[in-house]
C-alpha cells in the first residue's frame, strides 16, 4: 500500500509537470499569434478601475510594462480627441449597461508615436464586479492605406471633372460604373 501510494503520487506529479510544459508552449504560441497579428488582449474592472493588459498589448502602445495594472484612463487619456466623444458614449454604456462595443480609434502612443486601434470589447458581471474584456488590435498599416486611397480618389475625380476628355471606370467585378460628365454628355 505504501509503495502504491508513492507510485500514484509521483505519476501524478509527472503529469502535472507535462500538464505545466503543455501549457507553457500553448502560452508561448499565443503570444507569438498575438504579435504576428497586432493583437493584444485587455481586461477592465469596473469595480476597481484597473485595466490589466497583455504584453503584447503593452508594447503595442508603448507604455512601460511597469505601469500595468493600471487605471482605465491611462489608455483614455491617449486616445485621439476626435475619437473621444464617440469612445466615451460606448464605455460608458459598456460600464453602465453591460453593452459591448467596437470601435477603431486613433491613439497616440506613449513613446510619441501615433496608431490606430480597432478595439472589440465584451462585457460581463463577475459576482459583484463588471469586466470589460477583450482585443485591441493595430490596424494603422490598414486604416493609413485607406485613407491614402481615398485621397487618390478624390484627387482623380477632380481632375476627372476639370477636363472635358470622357472618363469612365467600370468594375467588371462588382459592376460598379463612374463616370465623369463629360462622359455623360456625350452618351
Amino acid at each position: 500500500p505504501q509503495k502504491t501510494a508513492e507510485i500514484k503520487a509521483a505519476q501524478f506529479q509527472f503529469e502535472a509537470s507535462q500538464k505545466a510544459t503543455e501549457l507553457e508552449l500553448l502560452s508561448s504560441h499565443l503570444a507569438s499569434a498575438q504579435r504576428s497579428a497586432k493583437i493584444g488582449i485587455f481586461d477592465y474592472s469596473v469595480k476597481e478601475d484597473l485595466a490589466f493588459w497583455s504584453q503584447e498589448l503593452i508594447e503595442m502602445t508603448g507604455f512601460p510594462r511597469d505601469r500595468f495594472p493600471a487605471p482605465g484612463d491611462i489608455f483614455i487619456s491617449r486616445i485621439d480627441g476626435s475619437d473621444r466623444p464617440q469612445f466615451d458614449a460606448l464605455f460608458a454604456r459598456a460600464k453602465q449597461h453591460g453593452v459591448p462595443y467596437e470601435i477603431t480609434v486613433k491613439v497616440h502612443r506613449h513613446d510619441g508615436g501615433v496608431m490606430y486601434m480597432q478595439i472589440i470589447a465584451d462585457v460581463r458581471d463577475v459576482g459583484d464586479d463588471r469586466r470589460i474584456a477583450g482585443i485591441a488590435r493595430d490596424v494603422t498599416n490598414e486604416t493609413v492605406s485607406a485613407e491614402m486611397l481615398a485621397h487618390q480618389k478624390e484627387r482623380f475625380e477632380l481632375a476627372a471633372r476639370a477636363t472635358q476628355d470622357a472618363i469612365y471606370e467600370w468594375n467588371l467585378e462588382t459592376h460598379a460604373f463612374w463616370a465623369n460628365e463629360a462622359y455623360e454628355a456625350i452618351y
